[in-house]
């Protein structure tokens, strides 16, 4: 992000198995996570902008 490579570490949670609407077998994931701006070298905190962005992805995996 902004040009700094760094690691990052979610939290995941398997929220169920499925069929989606394709028939095709799925699993649902939603993983969490949290990175400070400051780190990427994103500048300063301005008012309003907090240095930590928390982030939430809801994802379905197909099984091939």
């Amino acid at each position: 992000m902004h040009g700094t490579t760094k690691k990052v570490t979610f939290n995941g949670v398997h929220t169920g198995n499925g069929k989606n609407y394709k028939g095709t077998e799925v699993a649902g994931l939603q993983i969490t996570g949290a990175v400070k701006r400051s780190e990427f070298g994103m500048g300063e905190v301005s008012p309003g902008l907090a240095d930590e962005v928390k982030l939430q992805a809801d994802l379905e995996i197909a099984k091939n």
